[in-house]
Formats: C-alpha cells, sequence, structure tokens
C-alpha cells in the first residue's frame, strides 16, 4: 500500500497523523520492474533483534523506523514497543557481538504513546532521536539525547495549540542538528462539509548547542478550487551544518459533495542555505500520488531521496511505485528505479548514501496472495544510470524495512518489521 504517513503515533492521533491513501495505474515515467537475479549472491542476512513482550496475552508489536550507524558514532536504532499496560512506548536498541539488545529510553510524562522515528549520531557521546509523544487527542514533539551512557528527554517546543511531530532528524556534530516534521494549527478552516481536519503544514527546528528552536519553513500556497493544502517533512539530510534537504509531500484537499475530499499528492523539498529554507522544484512522475520518505546527501551538491508514487484514480486497490530523485548541485531529477515483478506496490522509506555514488535505498513490496496482501522488504542499490534490486530476506510474512544506515556500500543496517509484531534488522557486510 503507498501511503502518507505525516506521523507514527498512532490512531488516536487522526488530525495529525492521517493516512492519505492514493493507489493508481501504471503509465511507465522510467519504472522498471525486475525479479532479483538468482546469479545475486544474497549479500545481507537477518540480525538477531529484541521484540519486548507487549500486553498480558503475550504478543509482541514493536517496530523500528530509524537507525543510525558510524564509524566515528555508535549504532542506534529507534521505533516503537506496545507495552503491559496496552500503551504505546519508545524502543531504542544497539548491537552486541550476538545481536541487538534493548538500552533503556525515557517516555513523556503522562503520555498514552511515545514513539520515536528517526534517530542521528555525530559521535559517541552525542545523539539525538526525535518522534511524538500523545494523549487522546493532542500530540507533542519528542525529542531524546543520548550522551555517551543514557538517554534522556530534550526540552522541545510545539507550533501553536495543535498536534505537533517530528519524522526525521540529522546532526553534523553536537551543535548543530535538524530536525523536520509537521502540525497543524488545532482549527479547521471555514468548512463546507462536516469531515473536515486542521490543515497541516511543515514544522522544522533547529538544535544550537543549547536549545531547540523552530525555524521557519515555507509551505505551497492555497490554489483556487483547493480547500487546502497539507504540507508536512518527512525526511532531512544534512551535508554540513549550512547545506541541507528536508523533503515530504503536500497532499491537495478538494471538495466533493459538500465535504473535504482528497484531491492529489505531490512531493516537496526545501533546502537550508545557512540561513534560511525555501522550496525547490522537485520531480513528480505519478498523476495522482507522489511522495518523498527520506534524503541522503553524502555532500552539497549530491543527494538522492526515495519514496512512491502512483497514476490513476484515488483507488486503495490500485498500484504503486518506487520513485528515486537525484540532487545534482543544480537540480532535482527522476532516476529510473526497480519494482518487484508481480508486486501489487513498491514503495522506499529510507535512503543511506555513504558516497555520493554508494548508496542503498530500503522499503517494502506488496504481495496479493490466497491469504491475502503480504508485503516483502526490498532493498535497491544504484546500477550506472538507474537502480536495481539486491536480495534480501523475509523472516515472516508481511516483513517491511523503514531505513537504513551505511558506513559503506558493503557495510549496512536496515530496520524495520518483521511480521508478527516483531522489530526486523538486516545487516550488508
Amino acid at each position: 500500500m503507498v501511503r502518507s504517513r505525516y506521523l507514527l503515533l498512532g490512531d488516536d492521533m487522526r488530525a495529525t497523523l492521517r493516512v492519505v491513501v492514493a493507489l493508481m495505474l501504471l503509465s511507465g515515467f522510467g519504472a522498471a520492474f525486475a525479479t532479483p537475479a538468482s546469479s545475486l549472491t544474497p549479500a545481507w542476512s537477518v540480525v538477531s533483534s529484541v521484540s519486548p513482550a507487549g500486553p498480558p496475552n503475550g504478543q509482541s508489536s514493536s517496530a523500528f523506523s530509524g537507525v543510525s550507524c558510524g564509524g566515528a558514532a555508535p549504532c542506534f536504532a529507534v521505533g516503537q514497543r506496545e507495552t503491559a499496560t496496552g500503551t504505546t512506548a519508545t524502543l531504542v536498541e544497539q548491537p552486541t557481538g550476538s545481536g541487538w539488545t534493548v538500552v533503556a529510553s525515557p517516555n513523556a510524562s503522562g503520555a498514552t504513546a511515545s514513539v520515536l522515528s528517526g534517530v542521528s549520531c555525530s559521535s559517541f557521546k552525542f545523539c539525538v532521536a526525535v518522534g511524538g509523544s500523545s494523549t487522546k487527542s493532542l500530540a507533542k514533539t519528542l525529542i531524546e539525547r543520548w550522551n555517551g551512557a543514557t538517554w534522556s528527554i530534550m526540552t522541545s517546543p510545539n507550533h501553536g495549540t495543535g498536534s505537533n511531530g517530528l519524522a526525521s532528524v540529522s546532526c553534523t556534530s553536537m551543535t548543530s542538528c535538524f530536525a523536520v516534521g509537521s502540525f497543524d494549527n488545532g482549527s479547521c478552516p471555514t468548512a463546507p462539509g462536516p469531515t473536515c481536519s486542521p490543515p497541516v503544514q511543515t514544522l522544522v527546528e533547529r538544535w544550537n548547542g543549547a536549545t531547540w528552536s523552530i525555524v521557519p519553513s515555507p509551505d505551497l500556497a492555497l490554489q483556487p478550487g483547493l480547500a487546502q493544502r497539507d504540507d508536512f517533512l518527512l525526511g532531512v539530510s544534512c551535508a554540513t551544518a549550512t547545506s541541507c534537504f528536508a523533503v515530504g509531500g503536500d497532499a491537495r484537499i478538494g471538495v466533493f459533495d459538500g465535504s473535504f475530499t482528497y484531491h492529489d499528492e505531490q512531493t516537496l523539498i526545501e533546502r537550508w542555505n545557512g540561513s534560511t529554507w525555501s522550496i525547490v522544484k522537485s520531480p513528480d512522475p505519478g498523476t495522482d500520488f507522489n511522495e518523498l520518505s527520506s534524503v541522503s546527501c553524502p555532500s552539497a551538491n549530491s543527494c538522492f531521496a526515495v519514496g512512491s508514487f502512483a497514476n490513476g484514480q484515488y483507488l486503495e486497490s490500485s498500484p504503486g511505485y518506487s520513485l528515486i530523485a537525484h540532487w545534482n548541485g543544480i537540480v532535482w531529477t527522476h532516476v529510473a528505479s526497480a519494482n518487484l515483478a508481480k508486486a501489487t506496490t513498491t514503495e522506499l522509506s529510507g535512503v543511506s548514501c555513504s558516497a555520493p555514488a554508494s548508496c542503498v535505498a530500503v522499503g517494502e513490496a506488496d504481495h496479493v496472495s490466497s491469504s491475502g496482501q503480504q508485503g516483502s522488504t526490498l532493498i535497491e542499490t544504484p546500477a550506472g544510470t538507474s537502480w536495481s534490486i539486491m536480495q534480501s530476506p523475509n523472516p515472516a510474512p508481511s516483513s517491511a524495512l523503514s531505513a537504513v544506515s551505511c558506513t559503506s556500500t558493503s557495510s549496512c543496517y536496515a530496520v524495520g518489521a518483521g511480521g508478527s509484531g516483531h522489530t526486523l534488522v538486516e545487516t550488508h557486510s
């Protein structure tokens, strides 16, 4: 399923975390279809990770959504888990000699859900993880810091009185980080029908070594014929403290039969030049749905962003395809990517580039079988002017990868969910 996740905090956060689904029919646009070649050596393997016990029925419900590993920094995977009381709590794990183990991480006081969605480490004594916490009706930003020994909650701002959440973070040093996400203003505009939900806008926060503060970030202007626009950022990457890109989507909401209804979605890319954020023109290969989930910039003149696109009408049963865009220092362009043969939907959710020509993207390919729709892991890497699929293991039905971190082409960790509520870690070495 192609899905827009403004943030991953839970169903009770409908206004901020609303799922926008738009899957469509294929019409080309450079997408290549492939079945993993049998001649490829399966270089990826599953690494043991912990899925903490959940409610009293004993069923675990844990997943990773972010990972950061570096030669001069520690390695952490972050996400969420269901507790014995049925609430959602933060989850942090790190690798040991025999697999990955849980590291204690705090949860927001009084919250029914605390989730970490992204992490970035600049040294062994400085990592930042971001996400959100929620009560029954309101979400707030959540930022945690690793000091070399423990994780602790940092004070983080929220925009207005509505819901706020952070999806990704990038730190170039102990005194320079950017975190991105979205917020809503807590109220609807004059609505023609009862289905209005508060407009969602981009959210950017900056760490200067002492405090987190909100930095102005642009949103696309409302156009004639549209009831509202929902702009959100899902990924950020900084090559330096003065050169960053943030990616996400712009969902355009129209009016149908007197109520707000989804119209279409286009990609959204914003650039930090050291003083301000501005919108940069970005490719939209799909006619109805285009979204970027992650970006990686090994240098100021080379970045890759990944996501998904689709064509046709707003139909949940229609197919979607992987989307890759490249920044060459001047413009963003669409790059041909691979889609698994016979997959109903292929989407990329994470990318990591250790060098301009050394990248790995991860995600999920959905298949329809006699037992219903199931997902499988998807890993792609550049091959000349396009990308090709690498073989990757699937420990259980409905396996999916959400993020990846590489120190080189041959040294990566990819994380996600392995089906049946279990965490998933795969390594390439």
